[in-house]
């Protein structure tokens, strides 16, 4: 019937200069938020940073389900993480 969740990410990333934050927002088909959906989110989100941020480094990410939600997943991985 249409029915789809939106979805934020927040990538927190260090491409040089200072850490920032960048956002990122995907249209999901589902119902209801679930484990599967934030793997999706995640592995989309990780493909976008990967194909436009080659050079950045990853700090953390996080996602919730918009406008009032769940967050879905959040993972703070620190300057010492690198691809």
């Amino acid at each position: 019937m249409g029915m789809q969740l939106d979805v934020s990410v927040v990538l927190t990333i260090d491409d040089g200069t200072l850490p920032r934050e960048i956002g990122m927002n995907f249209k999901i088909p589902q119902f209801e938020p679930s484990a599967m959906l934030a793997k999706t989110v995640l592995e989309n989100a990780l493909t976008e940073f990967d194909k436009h941020m080659p050079g950045a480094q990853l700090l953390g990410i996080r996602a919730r389900v918009r406008p009032n939600g769940p967050e879905l997943f959040r993972y703070d991985l620190g300057p010492g993480i690198r691809r």
